[in-house]
């Protein structure tokens, strides 16, 4: 299972380092991939649109939840502005 987040887009910086719990390991190298034991976290810019897309995948809803909650929680942190997923 998949979920998909757009953003209204990103003109400005926004703060970096923000935590997220219970990461495996981290990626950046198309954006944020977190990767998680049971699914993943990704968040990175548009290639064809000024927005920023995020996804996640989990093994089981409950992990899907979980990782959608700490990736959205991240998001907002770094100031960018409220969002709904899209299922």
């Amino acid at each position: 299972m998949c979920v998909n987040l757009v953003s209204g887009g990103y003109p400005g910086r926004y703060p970096t380092g923000l935590p997220i719990e219970g990461v495996e390991r981290a990626e950046a190298v198309d954006g944020v991939r977190v990767l998680f034991g049971d699914g993943w976290g990704l968040v990175r810019a548009s290639n064809t649109q000024p927005v920023l897309v995020a996804r996640c995948e989990g093994r089981a809803p409950e992990a899907l939840e979980r990782i959608c909650r700490l990736v959205r929680e991240a998001v907002l942190a770094a100031g960018v502005g409220d969002f709904c997923w899209e299922f």
